[in-house]
């Protein structure tokens, strides 16, 4: 009787970690704090192949101060579309520690094909692009230049 109720708790210990260990390896993405010529933001981070692609399709919203990074492990031109977004968003080109583009207000593109899709790309090579609430560029006086920085 005592073997069945430690494999009973063995058991029930396993599937707790197995849920954590799922849901921190699929669900919980890894965050940051920035700061943006002052401002600070806590954003997602989008560091792999699959986060890059996905993005912040199928949000439905997000809120002030908040937003995801992208980080590139090199430095080139990006270009960016509104596959399967719900919301408008600005986007933040970044190089380095500088703003270097932006863009405002792209819109959703519902029910438009891929190859159809509006690009948006910057004026020049970028390192990092943040994408953040549409209207936060003109609400923060956000410019070209503007310092940027990861806080942790």
């Amino acid at each position: 009787m005592r073997a069945f109720v430690t494999t009973i708790v063995f058991m029930v210990l396993f599937m707790i970690g197995m849920g954590f260990l799922m849901y921190r390896f699929n669900y919980q993405k890894d965050h940051a704090q920035i700061s943006l010529q002052g401002n600070i933001f806590k954003v997602e981070i989008a560091d792999s192949v699959v986060e890059h692609t996905n993005g912040l399709q199928g949000r439905s919203k997000i809120g002030a101060e908040k937003g995801m990074l992208f980080i590139f492990s090199d430095r080139t031109k990006r270009v960016f579309w509104m596959k399967d977004m719900k919301i408008p968003l600005d986007i933040i080109w970044i190089d380095g520690n500088r703003v270097i583009d932006l863009t405002k207000n792209a819109k959703p593109e519902p029910g438009v094909a891929f190859n159809q899709l509006k690009a948006y790309q910057p004026i020049s090579p970028v390192t990092d692009v943040l994408e953040v609430a549409a209207g936060t560029i003109d609400r923060l006086n956000i410019k070209i230049g503007d310092d940027f920085k990861i806080i942790k």
